[in-house]
């Protein structure tokens, strides 16, 4: 696919496709079981209908946004993904590199193959880079985290509350991509098949997680059984709790669906919620961000930030979350379709047609600004 016909973020999902081995491919697209959730996150965003202004002069909207603090310049935020160093060599540092040239926070995935200290220092270090961390079940572990993001700059933390176990993933079990089987001798000739990746990847050395070296051995697929095998699935709201007292930045419960939660997030001090399903891939045939979003508005009623994480591929999509109670959005698949096609440059690409759509939508619609739009922006047509 050339360079030129890509247009949209499906269109960067198709080119992905082409060039990157099929377990590669399925790894990121991929969803728990049926897939119905990560299919509604998508789709739920057509459930909702603008109600334009007419007349207004809106030339050059005001789409910046403010938390714990900071302006940035477009409410754009990059999700962590682990392992995205599979896709381009070297692809946590592309992507924060991408993203400090575009003013957009950075959520980093503790299961990166880059270290977190290594991601920070993307871009010559600048931009804004927050954490994304779970909870272990040995707490000296998530201490050391804590520590470490501290002294790296990381500004925030975002822990992750809904994958205590993984998910099941059966694409990935088909192509022998989980993480207590190694490779196949299919997959590998799959990889040989698409060897515009094997070519780019050839120079990468020997993968693995190295935020977790020292702690495991072996290959990659070694150590993420490591890491699965320390995950705490036993995590109550006082670990929270102490995991509030141990970090004194911006703390952000990411994988809010219920509003109760949203509530009890804040009542144990946290700064934000993150309204996410882990992409689907985690409990399949739960609520969408989007459906999930207006009750979870509601209940925190303007006290801490909202994010939304979870099927964002317009940036029509960023707007309707907004209308509807979010401060930013979160990309995950869609950023990392660009980075399987050009690397940083791609992601930037990506996140500059979600910014254009935006901006487009604001000045039709006849949005000045972010702050603009609220609930009665959009609609919802009877069922």
């Amino acid at each position: 696919m050339k360079r030129g016909s890509l247009v949209n973020v499906q269109d960067y999902r198709k080119a992905a496709r082409a060039v990157l081995p099929r377990m590669l491919f399925d790894f990121v697209d991929g969803s728990a079981l049926d897939g119905q959730t990560a299919s509604r996150n998508c789709a739920g965003f057509s459930d909702w209908w603008f109600r334009a202004h007419s007349f207004r002069s809106t030339a050059e909207p005001d789409i910046s946004w403010s938390a714990f603090g900071q302006r940035h310049a477009a409410p754009v935020i990059i999700a962590p993904t682990g392992a995205s160093g599979l896709l381009w060599p070297s692809g946590e540092a592309e992507t924060a590199e991408a993203a400090a040239r575009r003013g957009h926070v950075m959520q980093v995935s503790a299961g990166s193959l880059l270290s977190m200290e290594e991601i920070a220092a993307g871009g010559k270090g600048e931009g804004e880079r927050w954490l994304q961390l779970f909870l272990y079940r040995d707490r000296g572990l998530t201490r050391e985290f804590l520590h470490r993001a501290k002294a790296a700059g990381y500004t925030a933390i975002c822990v992750t509350t809904d994958a205590p176990v993984h998910g099941r993933r059966e694409r990935d079990m088909r192509n022998g991509f989980t993480i207590d089987q190694r490779l196949r001798l299919s997959t590998l000739l799959d990889a040989a098949i698409h060897c515009r990746w094997w070519f780019r990847m050839r120079g990468s050395g020997r993968l693995t997680l190295k935020n977790f070296a020292g702690r495991a051995t072996g290959n990659m697929n070694d150590m993420a059984a490591y890491i699965a095998s320390v995950l705490d699935p036993d995590v109550t709201w006082d670990d929270i709790s102490w995991l509030r007292s141990e970090w004194e930045g911006p703390l952000i419960i990411k994988g809010i669906l219920h509003p109760d939660d949203a509530c009890e997030a804040i009542a144990r001090g946290c700064d934000g919620v993150q309204i996410s399903n882990h992409g689907g891939r985690q409990l399949d045939g739960t609520l969408s961000a989007i459906d999930a979003l207006p009750a979870v508005s509601d209940a925190v009623e303007g006290r801490v930030p909202i994010f939304l994480d979870g099927g964002i591929e317009r940036g029509t999509d960023i707007l309707k979350a907004i209308a509807l109670g979010a401060t930013a959005c979160v990309i995950g698949r869609a950023h990392l379709w660009g980075l399987a096609v050009a690397g940083g440059k791609g992601v930037e690409a990506v996140c500059d047609v979600l910014v254009a759509e935006l901006r487009n939508a604001m000045v039709i619609g006849g949005w000045k600004a972010l702050s603009d739009l609220d609930r009665s922006a959009v609609t919802r047509l009877p069922q």
